[in-house]
C-alpha cells in the first residue's frame, strides 16, 4: 500500500515538473516572438526611411540632369553669361578693407611672435 502511496505521489510530482516544464517553453516561445516582433517592427521602419533617402537621392540624380541645374552651375562656378547678358561683381566693403590691412601689415618673425605671446607688449594706457 505505501509503494502505491509513493507511486501516486512520484507520478504526481513529474506531472506537475513536466507541466511546470511546459509552461516555462511556451514562455520562452512567446517572449523570443515578442522579441523578434520588435526587432521586425525596427527593420521596418528601417527600410522606410532608406526608402525615402533613395527616392530622394533618384530625385536629385534627376535633378542635376536637367537643363537648369547645369546652366546655374556653369554660372556660378564658371561665370558663364548669356549673349548679351552683363554680369555685375558686387564686393562688400569689408572684403576690400581686410585685403588692404592685410598688405599693410608688416611681417612678423615667428620668433616675434612667440615672445609678443609670451610676453605680452605694454600698451600706453
Amino acid at each position: 500500500m505505501k509503494k502505491d502511496k509513493i507511486k501516486e505521489k512520484l507520478i504526481k510530482v513529474g506531472g506537475i515538473a513536466f507541466l511546470i516544464y511546459i509552461m516555462f517553453l511556451v514562455g520562452k516561445v512567446i517572449y523570443q516572438n515578442i522579441k523578434f516582433n520588435g526587432v521586425e517592427k525596427d527593420l521596418q521602419k528601417e527600410v522606410e526611411v532608406l526608402d525615402a533617402e533613395n527616392t530622394n537621392l533618384k530625385n536629385k540624380i534627376l535633378y542635376y540632369q536637367t537643363e537648369s541645374y547645369k546652366e546655374r552651375v556653369m554660372r556660378e562656378r564658371l561665370g558663364y553669361q548669356k549673349p548679351g547678358e552683363q554680369v555685375l561683381v558686387i564686393t562688400t566693403p569689408e572684403e576690400g578693407q581686410k585685403k588692404e590691412d592685410q598688405a599693410k601689415k608688416p611681417k612678423i618673425s615667428n620668433f616675434q611672435k612667440w615672445m609678443n605671446f609670451l610676453f605680452p607688449p605694454k600698451q600706453d594706457s
